[in-house]
Parts: structure tokens; sequence; C-alpha cells
């Protein structure tokens, strides 16, 4: 995958909103509809997950909490590849270098730390300098494009960077302010970064550390900045008109246009724009995010899952994809359909052998961990923490009806026999054991029409719900491991919940 995927780089406005408007004209035309679906859920410990970021290759993610704790995953299998400790803060913001090779944390308490992501060591650590002591809040850091300087700051006024593999000890003022740096964003390749102060922006080039440009971009406090797709623009979220994008020339300082008008409701907080510019999402302190289409100025769709506030957001590199990082202790991954009209799908196989589910076996490694049910390999397991010993559970289709038939296997007893999946939810109630692995276990009879068959998994324990989505084909089998927490009563009765509810 390249780097940089905007093929639009240097146009002017005009001529990448006519590009994206007839793309989005196409598209309209030739019999599809396409909305980012719920895909799947990750859990931070029952910790507000403030902030999220991609890899630029797409295979990896970062995301970080409110008690300092930054995590790396792997995008695909949703495992956990490094876990990062140092900051004490709530992590304000996470970032990559350009060759995914290191990654940044910046938290309240004023400190950013560089890990390398092979080792997980800290190669730099903002708060064994004296003379950073007084940053006491840092809001963000970015990566120049060798991945070989740091830029940090927030509300010290300073701008900082630091080489932190030839010179991590000395850290160089590259500009102060009479305000304290709010939000920065940097360009898609690295070559720019923005600030915000009160009503004010500043673009500098990372390789020269100059000031190229200042914008007054709002008359009132600025939200958020960031690089729409080419670099060259940059736009603004203000307080003084909350329902609205102000796109500016990097060049010129100009005003180009206001880009959306939000219908009544939809506050402009933050804003992230996908890397093919076609879309954009806004936060706006609410459990929802507006997905917006750009060409066509109007919103799409409204993503939904989360409980609480959506705190943070990122495009996948490739636009296919969106993490949202909630104060409901959860990151949602969004996966893009698209549907035709007249989708002609194959059917699901009927002469590939499936055993009697009666006759197969859980089977263990060495170590006593479950590997395998029957020939099909457990892939890692999903994990959710529960109080008490009885959890109630819906499973669901919530892609299409399209004859995914699965089986569910849990502490040595099938409780869901070749069940054909429909988008009402099934209510089963489990009960925890204090000797056995909780494991519930996928199993697929089937592909359906459009495999591999997925299912949606509400969890209940008596105080807390929440959603995990299963994948499962003729070859691998997944899994939800439940982890008791010992805070809760283990007597809890659980509220009866009624089949499609």
């Amino acid at each position: 995958m390249k780097k940089n995927t905007t093929t639009a780089s240097y146009c002017n406005i005009a001529l990448l909103l006519r590009c994206l408007f007839i793309a989005g004209w196409f598209a309209g035309i030739t019999g599809f509809a396409q909305k980012f679906e719920d895909f799947r859920a990750f859990t931070e410990g029952q910790q507000d997950v403030t902030c999220v970021q991609y890899t630029l290759d797409g295979k990896r993610f970062a995301s970080g909490n409110a008690i300092g704790t930054v995590l790396v995953r792997d995008a695909e299998k949703g495992n956990i590849l490094n876990l990062l400790r140092g900051l004490t803060g709530r992590v304000n913001a996470v970032a990559f270098d350009p060759n995914s090779r290191y990654v940044s944390g910046s938290d309240s308490f004023g400190n950013t730390i560089v890990w390398d992501l092979a080792s997980s060591k800290e190669l730099f650590n903002a708060s064994k300098l004296p003379e950073l002591a007084e940053l006491k809040n840092a809001s963000f850091a970015f990566f120049d494009n060798s991945g070989k300087k740091l830029f940090f700051g927030g509300n010290s006024k300073k701008l900082y960077v630091v080489n932190f593999i030839q010179n991590p000890n000395s850290v160089k003022i590259v500009q102060q302010f009479k305000h304290p740096i709010q939000t920065a964003a940097a360009s898609s390749k690295g070559e720019h970064i923005a600030l915000a102060t009160d009503t004010s922006i500043a673009v500098f080039n990372t390789n020269t550390e100059q000031l190229i440009k200042n914008i007054q971009g709002c008359s009132r406090h600025i939200h958020d900045i960031k690089f729409p797709p080419g670099d060259t623009l940059i736009s603004t979220t203000c307080s003084a008109e909350s329902n609205s994008f102000h796109i500016w020339s990097v060049k010129t300082g100009q005003k180009t246009r206001k880009l959306f008008n939000l219908q009544p409701g939809h506050r402009a907080d933050k804003i992230e724009y996908s890397r093919d510019g076609k879309y954009a999402l806004v936060l706006s302190h609410s459990a929802q995010t507006v997905l917006y289409d750009i060409a066509r100025d109007t919103i799409i769709q409204i993503l939904t899952g989360h409980r609480e506030e959506v705190l943070n957001a990122n495009f996948s590199p490739d636009s296919k994809a969106i993490l949202s990082a909630g104060a409901d202790d959860q990151i949602k991954m969004y996966k893009w359909k698209q549907i035709f009209e007249n989708d002609n799908l194959p059917d699901a196989s009927t002469t590939r052998y499936v055993p009697e589910i009666d006759t197969l076996k859980l089977l263990y490694d060495a170590r006593g961990v479950p590997t395998k049910i029957g020939k099909r390999i457990l892939t890692g397991s999903q994990k959710a923490t529960v109080e008490g010993n009885k959890v109630t559970i819906m499973v669901w289709d919530s892609e299409y009806e399209d004859n995914d038939t699965i089986s569910l296997y849990f502490n040595g007893k099938w409780v869901l026999k070749k069940y054909a999946l429909r988008t009402d939810k099934k209510v089963l109630h489990l009960e925890m054991s204090a000797d056995k692995e909780n494991k519930l276990i996928m199993y697929a009879h089937n592909l359906g029409k459009r495999p591999p068959n997925t299912a949606a998994i509400s969890v209940f324990d008596g105080k807390k719900e929440r959603l995990i989505n299963l994948s499962s084909n003729m070859q691998l089998s997944d899994s939800i491991q439940f982890v008791r927490s010992h805070s809760g009563n283990k007597n809890a009765n659980l509220p009866p919940i009624e089949d499609g509810r």
C-alpha cells in the first residue's frame, strides 16, 4: 500500500470538489447503496477510551485511555500487540511515525512518551527533562515525515521538537505563542503541522521547522483543526458557529468556503476526514457520530453503538473502516459495505461435510489452553468482564439474513444447536463456573450466502451491557472469554429479557 493515498494532492478546492461530486454521482447511478456497519467492539477495562489512531499501512491501531495506558492492536485480529505504560494522566493523543516503527502518547499531566514498537521500550520521556516541567497538559504530538523528529506541546504556549533518535535529551523550542495550544493537526505526509491557539492557526514546515503561515481561523475559540485530503487546505470547527466547518488555503491563508451546513442538533466539535476524500466524521459531544458525504454536502449516516460520548475517531488508510473511542470503555470498529441491487450471490455449500456437533470435543494444548473444537481452530478470544455468576446474552444477525447457521458451545455443552441466525434477537442465559473456561464458542454449520458467518452478541450481567461481534467459517471458530469481576454481587438477579427486545 502506498503511504500517500490521496491522488489529488495539489488540486485546488474547486477541482477537488468537482472530482468528488462526479465520483459520488457516478456511484449513485450504478445501482448500489453503501454504508458503514457495526463490525466489532473492543474494551479497555472499564476506562474511558480517549483516542484512537491507525498506522499508515492500516495493519495496526493504537488507543489511549483515561489512566494513561496505550494499547497497540492488530487491526484484523484485534489482539493486543503492545501494552505501553509510563503515562499517568488521561491520554490526549496517540500518533505513529510514517513507517509504523514508533508510537507516541501525550497525557493530561504534561508528559509525552515515544515507544519503540518492536521492543516496547521508551525512546523519549518528556517528564525526565526538567525544562519541560512547565508543560502541565500535553495536548498533541506528531512525527515529521522522516519519523525521527517529534513535535509536541500543549498548555505551556510553546511548540517543542526533539530528535528522539539522535539526541532524546535535547529539546528545542520552535515557537512561543500568546495562548496555550488547544488542538493541532498534521498533514498526511508529515510535512506540515498546524496549531490552534485561541482563534488563530499557525502552520509550520516540519523539515525546516519554520512558520510558513498565520491564519485567523475563527472569531472565537477553535474547537478542532484538520488537513483535508491533499494537504493544501485546513478545516476548522469554531465555537462561534457550531454547525459548520470552514476551509482555509494553506498557501494564501484565505477562507475558500464553508464546507458543511449541519442540521440542527448536530453540533460540530471534532472532525475527521477519510483519506479518499469522500467522507467526514463529525463528533458532537454525544454517543452518536455523524458521517458526512463531502461531495453532496449532506449527512448520509448516523453511526450508533456507543452508550456514552464518542471522544475520538479515525478512518483506516483505505477509508473502508472507522474506529471510534468512547467514554463507555469501548472502541467500536465499523466496516464499509457496498450492496448491489442485482447482487447474484453464490448459494451456501451443501457438499461440505459437517460432523454432528454432539461428537465434537474441545482440545487443549500443553498449557491447558483450549485450541480447537473438533478440527476447527479457535481464534483469539474476545474478553468480556462480567459481574456475578449469571449472564444473559442475545444473539442475532446484525448484517443480513442469509441463512447463516451456527451453534454455541459453553462450558462442556451446546447451549444453542444449529440455529439459523435472524435479525430478531435470541436470548440465552449462561451461568459462570468457578472451575471451567467460561468460554463461549461459535461454530459455523454453513457459510451462508455472504461468508463468513457473523453474529452479534450482546452480553448483559445485570449492570452493564456490551456488544461483541463473532465471525466463524469452516476452518476457524471465534469465541468470547468471560472474565469475572470480583467487585459485583455474585448472586445478582438478572431482569427478564424477551426475545426480539
